[in-house]
């Protein structure tokens, strides 16, 4: 025989009571929206008479009156309280005539202060978490600039982004000598257009490589045309004498014979030129010469043994505050293309309706496109030398960031100020996923130390004063958490939880062998002697809540390896046009642009960081992860919370559908959500655990809702089940 006892405590006296109920009432767990809990909800209202009801009634109007419920197992040997709640005078019918009160308490869990201060927000300086020391790492870089250009293009690591200058400059010895670019490539774009009389197929962009020797008195150039069939090309030549006398030849591939030829008292240079020939009449060519400059920014004394320059003061570019010193880079990696498309592209169009395209490499050649704006008919280009890495190892400028919050002890903080008595701790008992010592979805998983600090503390760079106000709220934190590893929260025994889907999807474990509470299929209805499951395999679908297609985004624009690509899910069955946002409001984890493009970043919310220990003193320090993604191999600081890191490695588990497409290459999912639904009926205790699954013929399903009847001990329940 099943027992319950109620009480009712005011003012912290606790009285037995002995409400009347109809043979509904229920004790329901519900899966909170957008969440992995559940909370305990009395389905089903309670009547107070008598005692009871004097009890109540006599209370002052404001009190409020917690309401508890305990059950036996045993006979009424020992109790365990099973729910607990609360409700004042306003949640009450009340019948002062026949002196009854009737009421259906609300929930007062272990929930109902953390739900309430979740969005409050709180100086976390003032709150004192405990900090670390953090090793954080100045990356160098490449600056090119085409003189005269608006912008200076920036590349490291197999990516680039563009810097305003303070003003253009068109001077290659004020560039070189000033602010210490080297003349790094000369490049030329020729369009040739034929007139009357010249031979066919002549016309089109001719682009070459200018090269100059090493007297500094000769230059010479090769311009091959665009299309293979055009069978010509055409010389350039210049030497310096008391003028640069300049030689222009038009030749056909086939014979090498000279169809026109010219010659200018000057070197090549932004122009229109004239060829002609006896009995071939005139060919105009209309010249763009590409000057391209580059420098090396850094912030070390020297570079493989070369000393570096101090930046100017008043350099080209405003913001290079993190970095001081410069070095010219003369290492030709430039190339020009007139290769084109008919369709369009990123790149943009040329001046003659065409689209651009870089040129044509190997399957691992990378391009970047450099000043965009300037170009004609022909596209520049810079591709990374494979000597860059070597360089950027010894410029690497290692400091210490010296207020980095452990995110364990601000949560920890954070919920001291509106729910004291629940914890949260770096232990595995508070998150396996998080604090374990390696993770429990791969064990070759380096495991991190997650952390946060101020962002201005890292736009700053080496600062001397941190900052003093940094706004935050538990909620951002947890929706941070949720939208970068899939981490969900729970409350247990007053310690706030944290694992990944995958641990709740299995019923409370990371193991392969699904947590089950309820097995239907073996389990006897004595009505009909038959299974709890028999009978019951009948199913409806929740396809509004299957997109296709996940973006994602952090508080700053971030380069491609940290924002990732879109996650595509390829299915028949999902919903078309389906788009789920993914944003990380008031957190950035891109550390390098965050350092080398500090204007283009919010000085509010935080940098997020994935420590690890260093191999030398134990002091945490940014780890860099090497990535290939696309063919393209990308070594990233903070590369633990690039979404190039998070997708393939945390997103593949509770998806749409089997096939999924990541970043260009195509994915199984690890486990797909449970989208398939059913309703049944079967007896339980009304002390279950709804995070356990309940096995059917259908499979293992998951809780959505289990309403348990006090009376019959009837579980109504809706599971949900892998859509697949």
């Amino acid at each position: 025989m099943n027992l319950y006892r109620f009480y009712i405590e005011i003012n912290g006296e606790k009285t037995q009571v002995y409400p009347f109920y109809k043979d509904d009432l229920s004790l329901d767990y519900e899966l909170e929206s957008n969440q992995r809990f559940y909370r305990k909800k009395i389905s089903g209202k309670l009547s107070f008479v008598r005692n009871d009801f004097a009890l109540i009634n006599s209370a002052t109007f404001n009190t409020e009156f917690k309401f508890t419920i305990e059950h036996s197992n045993d006979f009424g040997l020992t109790f365990r309280e099973i729910y607990k709640g609360k409700f004042y005078k306003t949640d009450c019918t009340i019948d002062e005539d026949n002196e009854k009160i009737e009421v259906q308490p609300s929930v007062d869990d272990e929930y109902n202060k953390v739900l309430a201060g979740l969005e409050k927000e709180y100086n976390l300086i003032e709150l004192a978490p405990d900090n670390e020391f953090l090793t954080i790492y100045k990356r160098p870089l490449i600056q090119v600039y085409v003189p005269g250009n608006d912008v200076v293009t920036c590349f490291f690591n197999n990516y680039t982004f563009e810097i305003d200058v303070n003003s253009p400059v068109d001077d290659v010895t004020e560039l070189a000598s000033k602010y210490y670019f080297a003349l790094s490539s000369r490049d030329a774009e020729v369009t040739l257009t034929a007139g009357a009389g010249a031979p066919d197929g002549i016309t089109g962009v001719y682009v070459g490589h200018i090269t100059l020797d090493d007297s500094g008195t000769h230059e010479s150039a090769t311009f091959m045309p665009e299309d293979e069939d055009i069978m010509y090309y055409l010389e350039y030549s210049a030497t310096a004498g008391i003028q640069w006398v300049s030689t222009y030849t038009l030749k056909s591939k086939v014979t090498g014979s000279i169809v026109y030829q010219n010659q200018k008292n000057n070197r090549i240079t932004n122009e229109t030129i004239t060829l002609s020939a006896q009995g071939f009449g005139t060919t105009t060519g209309d010249i763009k010469v590409y000057a391209i400059m580059a420098r090396y920014l850094s912030d070390v004394d020297e570079v493989k043994g070369v000393p570096t320059y101090d930046v100017p003061a008043d350099d080209i570019v405003a913001d290079n505050k993190n970095y001081h010193k410069v070095l010219p880079y003369n290492v030709d990696t430039f190339y020009i293309s007139n290769n084109y498309s008919d369709t369009p592209t990123q790149w943009g169009k040329a001046d003659d309706g065409r689209y651009f395209l870089p040129p044509a490499g190997t399957s691992t050649d990378v391009f970047y496109p450099i000043a965009r704006s300037t170009w004609r008919n022909a596209s520049v280009w810079f591709k990374f030398y494979w000597l860059n890495d070597s360089m950027d190892e010894d410029a690497l400028k290692a400091y210490t960031l010296r207020d980095a919050a452990t995110l364990s002890s601000t949560i920890n903080v954070l919920l001291q100020q509106f729910a004291p008595e629940i914890t949260h701790k770096a232990t595995t008992e508070y998150s396996q996923f998080l604090y374990a010592a390696s993770n429990p979805l791969n064990g070759g998983i380096r495991q991190f130390t997650l952390l946060i600090s101020q962002k201005s503390n890292i736009i700053n760079g080496e600062y001397q004063t941190p900052a003093q106000n940094a706004p935050i709220t538990l909620q951002q934190i947890l929706n941070m958490l949720r939208d970068t590893f899939k981490l969900y929260w729970y409350i247990e025994d007053n310690k706030l939880k944290i694992e990944h889907v995958e641990f709740f999807r299995n019923g409370g474990s990371y193991s392969k062998n699904n947590v089950i509470s309820y097995d239907l299929t073996k389990l006897i209805n004595v009505r009909n002697n038959k299974s709890c499951a028999f009978g019951t395999s009948n199913y409806t679908f929740d396809k509004e809540e299957l997109p296709e297609r996940y973006e994602f985004e952090w508080m700053d624009d971030v380069s491609t390896m940290f924002e990732g690509n879109p996650v595509e899910v390829v299915s028949p069955y999902v919903q078309e046009g389906k788009i789920e946002d993914i944003t990380i409001s008031n957190f950035t984890s891109d550390i390098d642009l965050l350092l080398l493009n500090p204007s283009e970043m919010s000085t509010d919310g935080f940098a997020l960081f994935a420590a690890v220990e260093s191999d030398v003193g134990g002091q945490l320090e940014l780890p860099f992860v090497d990535l290939t993604v696309q063919g393209v191999d990308y070594r990233l600081q903070n590369g633990f919370l690039s979404y190039f890191y998070l997708q393939p490695n945390f997103w593949l588990y509770d998806m749409p559908a089997k096939d999924i497409k990541i970043n260009g290459g195509n994915y199984y999912a690890k486990s797909i959500a449970r989208r398939k639904k059913q309703t049944l009926s079967f007896p339980a205790s009304v002390e279950i655990n709804p995070i356990e699954l309940i096995k059917t013929y259908l499979g293992s399903g998951q809780i959505e809702k289990i309403s348990v009847n006090l009376c019959s001990y009837v579980a109504n329940t809706t599971l949900k089940y892998d859509t697949e």
